[in-house]
């Protein structure tokens, strides 16, 4: 199966509907109100990704797109697509390894991001509106850092949840790489960081706080490369181990 094209009318693409096929090319009407999870995913062959809005009616996976695009390896951009209601990008776009830009969503009401774009090494732009977003779990794992440099709706002042957020990130090299990546969003608020920084290539750590921070175990595990640490601190609520 390398094409197909999805008959006007229907509402649902079912969990899992095309996990693992073939798929070069999909099409689809405006119909389609739904897609359930893992819908496209590990299509390692599909090229693009249709337009569309999608308006869950009772999604029974979250009213979200769980891991929908997860592992499409060769798509490179996606459309401007119309989310509306949906609260969960987890794992949304995965170990897409050639995505590069993420246009504007209307995800205003999104909670959820864990995973979101774990191993998308090649993402440079995120143009989705994070405002609401509570949980970052691993949403920037193995990712390339030095790539991502364009975020203008990142908003990161009511997210707690964000362990293993930067964990095995490449090309990071100093904290200072986030801080400046996330602008005037200081990560001292997250109440969780543990494993924020795990195997990623940071190498020194320098004038770096965190205010409101409760657990930050395992923060710098595996970081062969970290060599130095000063002006190091957190409140006295927080409890932070560098292994």
């Amino acid at each position: 199966l390398s094409s197909f094209g999805v008959p006007s009318g229907v509402l649902d693409i079912e969990k899992a509907a095309f996990k693992s096929s073939g798929l070069t090319k999909i099409e689809f009407y405006e119909s389609v109100k739904n897609i359930g999870a893992y819908a496209f995913s590990n299509c390692r062959n599909l090229l693009e990704i249709p337009n569309f809005t999608i308006r869950p009616y009772g999604n029974l996976y979250g009213n979200g797109v769980w891991y929908a695009f997860e592992g499409c390896e060769k798509i490179t951009s996606i459309p401007n697509f119309k989310f509306t209601n949906i609260n969960s990008f987890i794992g949304t776009y995965a170990n897409c390894t050639n995505l590069e830009i993420i246009p504007h969503h209307n995800t205003n009401i999104v909670t959820s991001m864990n995973y979101a774009f774990d191993g998308c090494r090649q993402l440079k732009e995120i143009h989705i509106n994070t405002y609401n977003v509570t949980t970052m779990y691993r949403t920037f794992r193995n990712t390339d850092l030095a790539n991502l440099t364009v975020m203008p709706n990142f908003y990161i002042g009511k997210t707690t949840e964000a362990g293993e957020i930067f964990a095995e990130s490449v090309n990071l090299t100093t904290p200072h790489n986030v801080m400046n990546l996330f602008k005037d969003y200081n990560l001292g608020y997250f109440s969780t960081l543990r494993g924020g920084f795990k195997n990623s290539s940071i190498e020194t750590v320098h004038d770096f706080e965190l205010y409101k921070t409760g657990y930050a175990w395992s923060m710098f595990e595996g970081c062969k490369n970290l060599t130095s640490v000063n002006n190091f601190s957190a409140s006295i609520f927080s409890i932070v181990a560098i292994s």
